[in-house]
Order: C-alpha cells, then structure tokens, then sequence
C-alpha cells in the first residue's frame, strides 16, 4: 500500500501540473480518479495496522473515495471506449471499497 500510495501521490502532482497547461476535462477526470486511488490507497496502509487500526479513519478514506469515484462516473462519456475502461476500473475498486466498509461495520460493531 505505500508504493500505492507514492504511486498515485506522484501521480496526481502529474496531473495537478498538466492541468494547469491544459484546458482538456480528461485531464480533471484522471485527476480525481487518481484522488480516489490515493484515499483508497490511504485506507488500505490504515486497515493493515490490524489490531492498531483506526477503523473510523480507513472508513472516512474509503467514503472520500467512493464519493469522488461516483462523481467522476458521471462525467464519463457514454457508449466511449475509453470511457468504458475507466468505468470499469472505477467499478472494480467501487466493489472493494463496499467489502472493506462492510468489513470495517463489522469491526467497528465489535468494539
């Protein structure tokens, strides 16, 4: 999760710059997708503390992230492939934010 976390963390300063020299809305799609990737990633490196984890912080990362995830859902282009991909990949991570949220109710009920 800490690479993740670099990983989306660099990229995100990309498209932060790319941004500022570019009027294209793809470029703001790519950005707050890779913000969700980024929270999502956040939860993760939270969630592997285990026994240390604050269950109440991941879950705040993971809402962050499927609210930015379904706001940029809507600003995808319908019936585009490349729209569709990212569709796809939003909805993969989509699906592991629920699990893990489910996973951090359970948790948090146990306390």
């Amino acid at each position: 999760w800490a690479d993740v976390k670099h990983n989306m963390s660099e990229s995100l300063d990309y498209f932060a710059h790319e941004k500022t020299l570019y009027n294209n809305p793809d470029l703001d799609i790519y950005y707050k997708t890779i913000l969700a990737f980024l929270r999502f990633s956040e939860a993760g490196l939270e969630l592997d503390q285990g026994d240390l984890a604050d269950f109440e912080e991941a879950e705040a990362f993971y809402l962050d992230s499927y609210d930015i995830l379904e706001e940029t859902k809507k600003k995808l282009i319908a019936d585009d492939p490349k729209s569709n991909n990212i569709k796809e990949v939003i909805g993969t991570v989509m699906k592991y934010i629920e699990e893990d949220l489910e996973y951090i109710e359970e948790m948090l009920g146990m306390e």
